[in-house]
């Protein structure tokens, strides 16, 4: 039995469709369906964008978070996950778009995690007292560009938020020698981060967000500044037991790394977590032999036949 739908129902169908096939399924005059018989063209740039703004708030934010904005069979498509990290590249996003879209994630989460407690440090070092929490700085951001309180964010004032309120930037972990002798880890700025609407619409419904594209920023602010131990139920698994294998064996394994993974080896009772500024070089590395050589130099034994 064919389903009855109506005149806005099909024409979101149709401009949903024209995105994914990378074809236009409709008239550029009113944007009605095509009629039946007539081929379709190419969907050339200015169309793409064209059914981007025509598209329902909800179905927007998905499909940004989707890369439908750009053609997906190109051969220079670049996804916006390979701009956090290089190895989520176009390979990586056709084999595994859902894991790439949340490995992304996870390390724009974990970059402004580091960026409020930054901001949070500097605050309290100016005040020499325990002036503001990570939360705290990051509502005041929100009530910036939420001046009415609403309690709710646009996919473009949470960008503005962290491209022009607080300027999200990447850190190094930096040694510092104390006055007492010993040591300490210090943030250290390094180059800007440029976020775009793709990246703010992954977090959107990672979070979630309301039929007008409208995402509850408390949810978000609770969930970011999360105690440690709160964070860590929610990391993902890397289970190598299933496998049977105890290292890391491909670029996804080193992916969940960079991601903050459980793993779980085998004959382990309990999962282990990468080490704090995991560097995947080490694991790329640590797949090949060492280049070092060994000679024999001694054996040590004793008279076992007297």
């Amino acid at each position: 039995e064919q389903r009855v739908v109506g005149p806005a129902t099909e024409q979101q169908a149709t401009l949903r469709k024209s995105l994914h096939d990378g074809r236009r399924y409709f008239n550029r005059s009113d944007m009605s369906p095509l009629a039946m018989g007539e081929k379709p063209e190419a969907l050339a740039e200015p169309d793409r964008i064209l059914v981007l703004s025509k598209l329902t708030p909800f179905q927007r934010v998905h499909a940004l978070r989707n890369c439908m904005d750009r053609s997906l069979r190109a051969d220079d498509f670049v996804p916006w996950t390979e701009m956090v990290w290089d190895k989520l590249n176009a390979k990586f996003w056709r084999r595994n778009k859902d894991m790439a879209i949340r490995l992304a994630v996870q390390k724009l989460e974990n970059l402004m995690r580091r960026h409020l407690l930054f901001l949070s440090e500097q605050r309290c070092a100016a005040a020499r007292a325990p002036a503001a929490r990570t939360k705290d700085v990051l509502r005041e951001a929100f009530w910036k560009v939420d001046p009415q309180r609403t309690g709710t964010l646009s996919l473009q004032q949470f960008l503005q938020v962290w491209q022009n309120v607080l300027c999200l930037l990447e850190y190094s972990d930096e040694v510092v020698a104390m006055p007492n002798g010993r040591t300490r880890v210090v943030l250290k700025p390094g180059k800007r981060v440029l976020m775009d609407l793709n990246m703010c619409a992954g977090i959107f419904v990672k979070y979630g967000f309301d039929k007008d594209g409208l995402m509850p920023y408390v949810v978000f602010s609770n969930a970011l500044c999360a105690s440690p131990a709160r964070l860590l139920g929610q990391e993902l698994v890397l289970d190598k037991a299933e496998e049977g294998k105890h290292g890391l064996c491909s670029e996804v394994d080193v992916a969940y790394c960079v991601g903050d993974a459980k793993i779980i080896y085998p004959k382990c009772d309990t999962g282990v977590f990468p080490p704090s500024g995991f560097d995947p070089r080490a694991a790329d590395r640590s797949r090949l032999p060492p280049s070092a050589h060994m000679w024999l130099e001694h054996v040590y034994g004793y008279a076992g036949e007297d």
